[in-house]
């Protein structure tokens, strides 16, 4: 016998305390402890990353401005 559940959409927000993001992210790019030049995980396996794009909208499109290689 297979249970049917249903899913209820929160519909309350939860105000965002910005000055602890911005410390969070302040920590997470302290210069004394990352260095922006090597991928994490340096010397070790690399790490493949993947993402997917979705265009909303695309405005005209003229074909006489278009440049070729």
């Amino acid at each position: 016998m297979m249970q049917r559940t249903t899913r209820r959409q929160d519909t309350t927000t939860t105000p965002v305390n910005t000055s602890i993001i911005t410390d969070i992210l302040n920590r997470l790019t302290d210069p004394k402890i990352y260095d922006k030049r090597l991928r994490p995980g340096y010397g070790g396996q690399s790490t493949d990353v993947g993402i997917t794009i979705h265009v909303s909208s695309i405005s005209a499109v003229s074909e006489v401005n278009m440049v070729s290689p």
